[in-house]
């Protein structure tokens, strides 16, 4: 007997199963945890090392290549003159340990590198002190006036195209009379 005729045939029992599935969900959703900037414990260990002259690729071939090997990061990224990995770990490990043994693997790497490099700055940050968003407002007159930029149409900011609205709106002054 497949499913389809044991629920056909004893249909009250998934009434039963249903009704009870809505209620421990609805009582799960009431009576979970709820916070505006939760505790996000997953710490994160960057590792930026620093040699101006060369490009991505050379900063690759000679500097990331042997950090990564040695370190075992998760993720990298290489620009010029700049190499930045970054190390997750899981929540229960003690992160200054493994601060210590990064240094330590870094400094064992170094003879390999370009002559001159230095240590690499190493920073250790929690996922949760991460913001979540970033606003960022521009505009293409450095210092521009807030004079007829109306509540109503711009909020009282001033981004790209408002202060033509604004301007668009006040007479120009140049008509012949």
């Amino acid at each position: 007997m497949g499913i389809v005729a044991f629920a056909l045939r004893y249909r009250h029992t998934f009434y039963v199963l249903a009704l009870m599935m809505l209620f421990l969900g609805g009582s799960a959703i009431l009576t979970a945890p709820k916070d505006i900037f939760p505790n996000i414990n997953i710490p994160v260990v960057t590792v930026i090392w620093q040699y101006t002259g060369l490009t991505p690729e050379e900063m690759e071939q000679r500097v990331t290549t042997y950090s990564e090997y040695s370190i075992s990061s998760n993720v990298s990224d290489t620009l010029s003159g700049v190499a930045v990995e970054k190390i997750f770990f899981q929540p229960n490990v003690n992160v200054d340990l493994a601060i210590s043994q990064i240094v330590s693997a870094s400094n064992a790497i170094r003879s390999l590198m370009p002559v001159g490099i230095q240590p690499p700055v190493i920073v250790q940050y929690n996922a949760s002190s991460v913001p979540v968003l970033q606003l960022s407002l521009s505009s293409a007159i450095a210092h521009a006036p807030f004079e007829g930029v109306k509540m109503g149409r711009c909020l009282g900011l001033y981004f790209f195209g408002c202060g033509d609205i604004a301007n668009m709106s006040q007479p120009s002054g140049d008509t012949a009379a």
